[in-house]
């Protein structure tokens, strides 16, 4: 059965629900998040860019005191 209409892949994943429905929803929750970074607003993807460059990435080393003067 060929897979090429949108009423055969609905089928398809009536027939896969009917089967094995946590699979098919770990399947869906698995692929909404990187499926999601498309779909988010700009000024969200802003704030998040701004966040990571407030963030310090290099800290101060402290000096180590051997003691020997």
């Amino acid at each position: 059965m060929p897979m090429f209409g949108k009423k055969t892949l609905f089928q398809w994943f009536r027939f896969a629900w009917e089967k094995e429905p946590v699979i098919v929803a770990a399947c869906v929750v698995g692929l909404l998040p990187p499926l999601g970074v498309f779909f988010m607003p700009e000024s969200w993807k802003d704030d998040v860019a701004r966040r990571q460059r407030m963030v310090t990435t290099r800290y101060p080393v402290p000096v180590r005191d051997e003691g020997d003067e």
